[in-house]
């Protein structure tokens, strides 16, 4: 049986900081270093104890975030998708359509479009 450890107070803030970050600021990319050494805690060890709080990376988190402040603006639908690419840091709408495909199961033309199924981001 695996011994369950208990977790440094300041550890477990530093995480939930990472990820309240990463809630407010859902259109800024940090790298996983940033976040370490901001929080001042190991990159290792703030991936292990991220996973483990909320059963994601912090890079997929990050995307799943990107991918909602998405879909928002292309539900108002007063950017063109290559814009809302731009804003939420791709360079090319291809690599932008991919992700949203990838998070949402659905191109972001659809989308706009007012397809919205399947519904449950992945």
């Amino acid at each position: 049986m695996k011994r369950q450890t208990r977790l440094n107070p300041a550890v477990r803030d530093a995480i939930r900081c990472v990820k309240d970050t990463i809630d407010q600021k859902p259109l800024e990319r940090k790298t996983i270093t940033a976040f370490a050494n901001e929080t001042g805690i190991g990159r290792n060890l703030l991936q292990k104890y991220f996973r483990q709080f909320f059963r994601i990376r912090i890079n997929d988190y990050q995307k799943r975030k990107r991918m909602e402040v998405a879909a928002g603006m292309l539900e108002e639908g007063r950017l063109t998708i290559q814009k809302i690419a731009s804003k939420c840091g791709y360079n090319s709408q291809s690599s932008f359509a991919r992700v949203f495909k990838e998070v949402y199961r659905i191109s972001p033309t659809k989308w706009k479009n007012g397809v919205k199924f399947p519904e449950q981001p992945i």
